[in-house]
C-alpha cells in the first residue's frame, strides 16, 4: 500500500508554501480549525442539527471567477491536512481527529462562504447591495484576519432563520403533470435551464417525472415499509467485513489503477452537469468543475481517491452515509405507495461515478454478452431489441418478465462486496468503504422536519 500512498501524495503539487504566502499578514489564528466552533461545545447543538439545518441554507450555484484563487487556496490547505499520511487506525487519536475536522471544514466551507444573504423581511427586488465575489471574498478576508468565530456565528444565526422560513412556508403540494395541459411555470423553467445545458432526458423527466411526495406521517408510514431498519447481526458482519478486507484490497490497488483513477476524476470533473440536486453540505456540481480548473483541481482528485479507497476517517463516510430523500409518487397512489428517490452528495457522486469508470471495462469483459447494463450504450433499447427478435425466431414460447417485490431490501449487502472484492480491488475497496456504514435517509424537501425524517439505517 505504500506505493499507492505515495503517488497520491505525490500526484498533487504541493500549494502549502503558496497559500501561507498568500495569507501573510493574516492573523496567526487565521489557519486554526473552525469544525470544533460549528457544533458542541458553546453553540449547544450536536452535529447532526447542524447537517439538518445546513440542507436548509440556499448557497449560490456558480461561484464568482474573482473568488475562486481564494476559495481555492483555503481548499488545498485543508485537503492537504485532511490527506495526512497517517491512516486512522483509532479514531481517537490525535492525528484522526486533526483530518476528522479538515474534512469537516470542506464539508462547511461553501455554507460559511458562499452562501445566499438571508433577511428576515421580505425582499425588495430594486435593492442592491454588494457583488457575490465581494461578499465570498470579504468573507474569508475576514477569517483570515479575525479568526473563524464570529463567521460560524453569523452563519448559525443565517442557517436558524433560513430553517424558520423555510418551516413557517410549509410544502409545497405536489405538481399536477397531466398530459396535454400546459406545464406550471416552475416546471417550465426547469425544462428551460436543462434543456439549455444540452440534457435533453433530464428536461423531459422535468415534464413527465411523477412528482416528489410532500412529508407526512402516512408517507413515512409507508417509507418504512419500502426502507426497512437494518438487523444489527447484519450491521455486526458489515463491520467486521470492513475490518478484515479493506487493508487487503488496498494492498492489491496499484499505483496504475490509481492513476487511471485520478485520470477518470480529472476526465469527470470536466464533464459535471449543471442544475443537478446540491448536497446537504451545500456543495454542488459546479463548485467542483470551477474548482477543479483552479490550483485546487489536483487537491480535490486527492481527497477523492482517499475517500473512494477507504483512506478517510470512519466519521466522514458514516455523514456521507446521510442521503437526501425525495420520495415520488410511483402510480398515482400518493403516499399510499411511493417511490424512494436518494441524492448522495456531488462529492460522493463525482467520485464513484470515476471508480465505476475504471472498473467497468473489467466488470464488462467478465459480464458479456449476457448483460446490456454496464458499459453498453443505449442497453435498454438493445436489450429490447435482441428480446424482439428472439420472440420473432420462437413464436411458440412464452415471454416472462421478472419482477421482484420491494427489490429496494433484497440486495444483501455484505454479499455484495464480497462479489466486488473478487471483480476488482479497486472496486472492492471503495465498495467496502462506501456500503458498510450504514445509509440514513433524511427528509430535505422544502418545509419538512429534516431531523425528524430519518427513516431507516437501510440496507440498499
Amino acid at each position: 500500500m505504500s506505493d499507492v500512498g505515495t503517488f497520491c501524495a505525490e500526484s498533487a503539487p504541493v500549494h502549502g508554501e503558496r497559500l501561507h504566502e498568500a495569507g501573510a499578514g493574516a492573523r496567526s489564528d487565521a489557519g486554526t480549525s473552525f469544525a470544533q466552533l460549528l457544533f458542541g461545545g458553546d453553540t449547544g447543538l450536536t452535529e447532526e442539527e447542524v447537517a439538518d439545518s445546513a440542507a436548509k441554507v440556499d448557497t449560490w450555484r456558480v461561484l464568482p471567477a474573482r473568488a475562486r484563487p481564494k476559495l481555492a487556496h483555503l481548499i488545498v490547505d485543508m485537503v492537504d491536512r485532511a490527506t495526512g499520511h497517517e491512516d486512522c487506525t483509532a479514531s481517537s487519536s490525535e492525528a484522526c481527529q486533526q483530518r476528522l475536522h479538515a474534512w469537516q471544514e470542506l464539508d462547511y466551507i461553501f455554507q460559511l462562504t458562499a452562501r445566499n444573504v438571508e433577511s428576515s423581511g421580505p425582499r425588495d427586488s430594486n435593492q442592491t447591495g454588494p457583488k457575490v465575489d465581494e461578499i465570498i471574498t470579504s468573507r474569508i478576508i475576514r477569517a483570515q484576519k479575525q479568526g473563524w468565530k464570529a463567521l460560524v456565528e453569523e452563519y448559525h444565526g443565517d442557517a436558524a432563520l433560513r430553517r424558520k422560513q423555510d418551516l413557517d412556508q410549509g410544502q409545497p403540494e405536489p405538481t399536477q403533470r397531466i398530459l396535454g395541459e400546459p406545464a406550471s411555470q416552475q416546471d417550465a423553467d426547469a425544462f428551460c435551464r436543462n434543456a439549455k445545458s444540452m440534457q435533453l432526458t433530464t428536461a423531459a423527466a422535468c415534464l413527465t417525472a411523477p412528482p416528489v411526495l410532500p412529508d407526512s406521517a402516512r408517507l413515512r408510514e409507508k417509507l418504512r415499509e419500502k426502507i426497512r431498519p437494518i438487523e444489527v447481526e447484519k450491521a455486526e458482519a458489515l463491520t467486521r467485513l470492513r475490518h478484515r478486507r479493506l487493508e487487503e484490497m488496498q494492498k492489491k490497488i496499484t499505483p496504475k489503477m490509481i492513476q487511471d483513477l485520478d485520470e477518470a476524476l480529472a476526465k469527470r470533473a470536466s464533464k459535471l452537469k449543471p442544475f443537478k440536486k446540491k448536497g446537504r453540505t451545500g456543495w454542488r456540481n459546479e463548485y467542483i468543475k470551477q474548482l477543479h480548473e483552479t490550483p485546487a483541481g489536483p487537491a480535490l482528485r486527492r481527497l477523492a481517491i482517499q475517500f473512494l479507497i477507504g483512506k478517510a476517517p470512519l466519521e466522514v463516510y458514516k455523514r456521507y452515509g446521510h442521503v437526501s430523500l425525495g420520495p415520488r409518487d410511483k402510480n398515482g397512489r400518493g403516499p399510499e405507495d411511493p417511490r424512494p428517490v436518494g441524492s448522495p452528495e456531488p462529492f460522493w457522486r463525482w467520485a464513484v461515478g470515476a471508480c465505476n469508470q475504471v472498473v467497468e471495462a473489467h466488470s464488462k469483459k467478465l459480464l458479456l454478452p449476457h448483460q446490456f447494463a454496464i458499459g453498453v450504450r443505449s442497453g435498454a433499447e438493445k436489450m429490447g431489441k435482441r428480446t424482439s427478435f428472439d420472440a420473432a425466431q420462437l413464436p411458440g414460447h412464452q415471454w416472462l418478465i421478472p419482477d421482484v417485490y420491494n427489490a429496494y431490501n433484497e440486495l444483501d449487502r455484505e454479499e455484495a462486496v464480497n462479489d466486488m472484492c473478487e471483480v476488482h480491488p479497486l472496486g472492492g475497496a471503495m465498495s467496502i468503504a462506501l456500503y458498510t456504514v450504514p445509509t440514513i435517509y433524511v427528509h430535505d424537501t422544502r418545509g419538512a422536519e429534516g431531523e425528524a425524517g430519518e427513516l431507516s439505517v437501510g440496507a440498499p
